[in-house]
């Protein structure tokens, strides 16, 4: 009798598979029950989706997946993961590049500083800050750069040009073999056009000085050549072409801030492929240089007592500049008709000066508190991926082996005291190597055709040299290893619906300069400071379902849970560890996609999450500055006669601003207006007005002690605790005229 035919057998077998997790077998033990009755159900009331996996297949298959209208019944691996095309990043205002990643439903993007710097990054019950616990890619090159000189994981999008980008890809949680590092609150891989729909030339003005002229084209060679034989000439089609995308972006904005933010960057981009999705390479080269002054968050009392504007600044010294520079080479083909590789190479150089003065006079009370950061680096790697299918007992089964590698050779990453941006102390100057080899296995098998299971897990080895250039005691060598188990569960479909159950373990790297750190840099005369593992490990777990019941609409619901073991972080703008306890982070999620008519599209995300120590705290167990409350909510209308119509509302909620839940950020609540329309199919003019309402909101907000220059010393350390906020921006519009040919 053939084992396939029991195949409620197959679910029974992988329920032990639990105990490989410990964190999937504590949260899941209460669905045991429920899924031994699902297993005894029968494939009834549904049409089953084809998802490449069928016992008679003998080819690996492609879905293509080109946006949120795109089903992902039968692909995907939870309720948390999606693609977003380039139709809804072309059809929604982005006020900044950064605001790309509001296409993640559940996920704030927001600024406390320059808008050449980093973004502030809100998910899952995280303040992000700069890309901690959250991964970026680009063409699976990874973003986020560890032991950063302003924060780990820091995360810089500003390079980006968004009219290149083809899909963002993400997931949510940590239950993806394939990324590591920063993946805990989940990840995002941008990937971009090979070919161009159209070219591009286009050009933005707008208040506040704010400029954008963008010159982007594609040519694909050999499509039609015309070549001589014996005096005559005919076309020739070329078996294999090859295509060239090439653009450049200038771009200026001084904002609403005195004095002007002169916040100005050029970028570009060259990228050549060719072949097939089944075999073929590309190489790409891109480029970004930006600078910028001023406007950081300001102090909330002087604010109420007119002493600063809205859009004011207390030290107009602050800004900075960076630069990156990217070379990325990928290719991929069948070694053997039943697998498929990939391999890409990557190396980037990357350099950013950061002045910033967060409490002003408070520790100086004659030159101010400025410092500068510095980081300079370059960062080599290479990302190999191995797929196959087999056929084990009548069951499609892929097997996906990889291995990650990436080094980077931090030259100079320094902390300075300055003063109107001239250097008059060194604090502590750094070169660090830091090298990590990433291999993981995972296995896909279709049980049924209404249950699979996607099982891995991945090896993490990570080391960090650290050399004090300025001749003290804080370097060293750390290294860490970490294994992290993952399992996610798929049932269904039935009546166009499948249920998920993923769990798994991940975790973060901390600055390799917390790990060996032995003396306070800030500290007078030093001082001892404690050191940090080097790897953080945190896991989680999620269920979730996700439908397409009704026509149209795509709908997704989650309830997930992370824990970490702890918040121990290594802060950049101090030079010191931060000693926080384990912690534990909870929430729901909701997503809508819904188009009932060709030119209607409709969306509504909403997330709500909770984060507490999950240890003793002495000062409270709210983690201060988590997230709770999001919506994304917009109304789309296009190609209606040309007309396009977007409104979109944008809700932040309110945050705890202290771990005893006594000081709150207010809520933030803006809405995004464009209308555009296309003459013909070359020339099109749209207006974007951001902040459509004018409503004065807080942006982000911390609270800490600071002292402003005319102030006399404070009770706490010589400065006043104070809410201290970046405001979002006022009202502006901005009017684009596009050619596309």
């Amino acid at each position: 009798m053939k084992l396939v035919n029991y195949k409620w057998f197959h679910l029974l077998l992988l329920l032990p598979l639990l105990n490989i997790c410990p964190v999937i077998a504590t949260s899941m033990r209460r669905f045991r029950i429920l899924l031994l009755i699902v297993a005894l159900v029968p494939p009834f009331a549904g049409k089953a989706q084809d998802t490449g996996y069928s016992s008679g297949s003998v080819a690996l298959e492609k879905l293509t997946v080109t946006g949120r209208t795109d089903s992902l019944i039968g692909s995907a691996g939870s309720a948390s993961e999606g693609t977003v095309g380039q139709d809804e990043i072309s059809e929604r205002p982005i006020l900044r590049v950064g605001e790309l990643m509001e296409t993640v439903p559940g996920m704030i993007v927001t600024q406390h500083a320059g808008g050449g710097k980093a973004n502030q990054y809100f998910l899952r019950g995280f303040n992000l800050d700069h890309g901690t616990d959250f991964a970026t890619f680009v063409e699976d090159v990874p973003i986020n750069l560890p032991t950063h000189a302003h924060g780990e994981g820091y995360t810089d999008l500003n390079f980006l040009i968004p009219e290149l980008i083809q899909t963002i890809d993400y997931g949510k949680g940590l239950y993806y073999s394939q990324v590591g590092d920063f993946a805990s609150a989940g990840y995002v891989n941008m990937r971009y056009f090979d070919r161009l729909p159209a070219n591009i030339a286009e050009t933005t003005i707008g208040e506040n000085g704010y400029e954008r002229i963008l010159l982007a084209f594609s040519h694909t060679f050999g499509e039609n050549d015309l070549i001589g034989y014996n005096g005559t000439k005919r076309e020739v089609p070329t078996i294999n072409p090859g295509t060239l995308l090439g653009a450049i972006e200038w771009f200026h904005n001084d904002g609403p801030w005195t004095p002007p933010e002169n916040y100005r960057a050029l970028k570009f981009l060259i990228r050549y492929s060719q072949g097939s999705e089944d075999d073929g390479f590309s190489l790409t080269v891109n480029g970004y240089t930006g600078a910028w002054t001023g406007e950081q968050q300001i102090p909330l009392r002087a604010f109420l007592r007119d002493e600063i504007t809205l859009f004011g600044n207390e030290d107009p010294s602050d800004g900075g500049d960076s630069q990156r520079y990217m070379l990325t080479a990928e290719w991929h083909g069948r070694l053997t008709e039943n697998s498929l590789t990939k391999v890409t190479l990557y190396a980037q150089y990357y350099d950013l000066d950061l002045f910033s003065n967060f409490t002003y006079f408070l520790d100086n009370p004659v030159l101010g508190d400025q410092f500068e950061q510095r980081d300079h680096r370059f960062v080599s790697g290479l990302k190999v991926d191995h797929r196959i299918l087999s056929n084990w007992w009548g069951l499609s089964v892929i097997n996906e082996f990889g291995l990650q590698i990436r080094n980077d050779d931090v030259f100079d990453i320094a902390l300075n005291h300055t003063h109107e941006r001239s250097v008059y102390e060194q604090l502590s100057q750094d070169s660090v190597n830091l090298f990590s080899v990433s291999p993981y296995i995972e296995n896909r098998i279709q049980w049924t055709s209404w249950f699979r299971t996607v099982a891995g897990v991945r090896g993490d080895l990570y080391s960090g040299n650290v050399t004090d250039r300025l001749g003290g005691p804080n370097g060293g060598v750390a290294t860490a290893f970490l294994a992290s188990p993952k399992l996610q569960m798929i049932f269904g479909p039935w009546w166009d619906t499948e249920l998920y159950i993923d769990g798994g373990f991940g975790f973060h790297t901390n600055d390799a300069r917390g790990a060996t750190v032995v003396e306070n840099p800030m500290a007078t005369g030093g001082g001892f400071a404690p050191k940090v593992p080097l790897l953080v490990q945190q896991k989680g777990a999620e269920i979730g379902l996700r439908t397409t019941i009704i026509p149209n609409l795509q709908s997704t619901i989650a309830y997930w849970f992370l824990a970490s073991n702890s918040e121990l972080v290594f802060d950049g703008d101090t030079g010191n560890t931060v000693a926080n306890p384990a912690s534990l982070r909870w929430g729901i999620e909701v997503s809508n996609y819904y188009t009932p008519f060709r030119w209607l599209t409709i969306n509504a995300d909403f997330a709500a999450s909770q984060a507490r120590f999950n240890a003793f705290n002495p000062t409270g167990p709210y983690l201060p500055e988590a997230v709770t409350e999001v919506v994304d909510a917009g109304v789309l209308i296009h190609d209606l006669d040309g007309w396009e119509f977007s409104l979109r509302w944008r809700y932040f909620g309110p945050r705890h601003l202290t771990s005893d839940n006594r000081i709150f950020s207010s809520a933030t609540s803006l809405f995004y207006l464009r209308l555009g329309y296309q003459f013909n199919p070359t020339w099109s003019i749209g207006f974007d007005i951001y902040n459509l309402l004018d409503t004065r909101a807080q942006d982000i907000a911390y609270y800490y002690a600071s002292r402003l220059k005319f102030e006399p010393p404070g009770p706490d350390n010589g400065g006043y605790n104070d809410i201290e906020f970046h405001p979002a921006e006022s009202r502006s519009v901005r009017v684009t005229v596009t050619a596309r040919f």
